[in-house]
């Protein structure tokens, strides 16, 4: 199960590649409800998802910024940067 206290460790390639794909599925639920993932996937970004609507819904709060710290331990913190502000689906 991912833990937003502990970001994955940056110098694992596979374990950083595994936390981006949980951030990338979040994303993902967010921004379009209705999406199905990977069984894996959705295990590992189901923890995320709350973390990541704060940050998409423009919030300034430690739930949000745990979505921003996460998204910079795994390398993907200009992505996350770049869905901020990004049209929803009303799903």
């Amino acid at each position: 199960m991912t833990d937003l206290r502990q970001p994955p460790c940056a110098d694992d390639d596979a374990v950083q590649r595994a936390a981006r794909s949980a951030l990338y599925g979040a994303v993902l639920v967010v921004s379009r409800p209705g999406t199905r993932l990977k069984p894996a996937v959705a295990a590992a970004a189901a923890p995320l998802v709350p973390a990541v609507r704060a940050w998409l819904a423009g919030e300034r709060s430690p739930l949000a910024e745990a979505a921003l710290r996460y998204a910079e331990a795994c390398g993907a913190a200009a992505y996350l940067q770049s869905r901020r502000g990004a049209p929803q689906s009303d799903g």
